[in-house]
């Protein structure tokens, strides 16, 4: 597959992106938005863990841009987006005692509610005495399959205009052949109350 981008609507060049990347990550969508140095590299496969692990760099500036890409018969064209479509929203990581064995579900789990929080904590056996006020935070929780020296990162947007908040989670490949699971509890802060929510894995070698 072709991929025609426009940076600023100035240049154009053509890269060749793997169609197995395309469809496992924007599969079904006619448009779709890149916000992040993390995000492109998944999308692209551009990043080589034996190269480098600085994901927050990258030749483009989404500091102030988004990058937006429409598909178009066998290619897609890709422009920048000003002011940015997204906003950052700050996740805080909540610590899971090593002893404990989670279980594993087959999505992830939106956690928006005192009672499925206590109901959460009681199947899993968790010793942990904290109160969440789920009118202001959510919680995210996932049970990921990665090689055991991979690591998680997050990161949370998002879109006035929608009402949505997509919370993106980058799998991140960590050079070894074992394989574990590394079970992550995020907590975010509401932007607006009754937010539609999404969670969306991306991969990353």
């Amino acid at each position: 597959m072709v991929i025609s981008i426009v940076w600023a609507s100035l240049d154009v060049y053509s890269q060749t992106i793997p169609s197995r990347i395309i469809t496992n990550n924007i599969k079904g969508k006619t448009d779709f938005y890149i916000t992040s140095c993390e995000q492109y590299y998944a999308i692209t496969g551009e990043h080589n863990y034996y190269e480098t692990r600085n994901l927050d760099s990258c030749s483009l500036p989404f500091w102030k841009y988004d990058l937006k890409g429409t598909f178009a018969n066998d290619s897609i064209h890709w422009e920048y987006i000003s002011p940015k479509k997204f906003t950052d929203i700050q996740s805080y990581p909540i610590s899971i005692p090593d002893s404990i064995q989670m279980y594993i579900p087959s999505e992830p789990q939106v956690i928006t509610s005192s009672e499925d929080w206590a109901l959460f904590l009681q199947r899993n056996e968790i010793p942990i005495s904290l109160k969440i006020d789920f009118n202001a935070f959510f919680i995210v929780f996932e049970n990921v399959w990665l090689d055991c020296k991979g690591s998680i990162k997050h990161r949370i947007e998002f879109d006035p205009i929608e009402k949505k908040i997509n919370c993106k989670r980058f799998s991140i490949y960590g050079g070894s052949r074992g394989m574990c699971t590394k079970p992550n509890l995020i907590l975010v802060k509401k932007p607006i109350a009754n937010p539609s929510i999404e969670v969306i894995p991306f991969y990353i070698r």
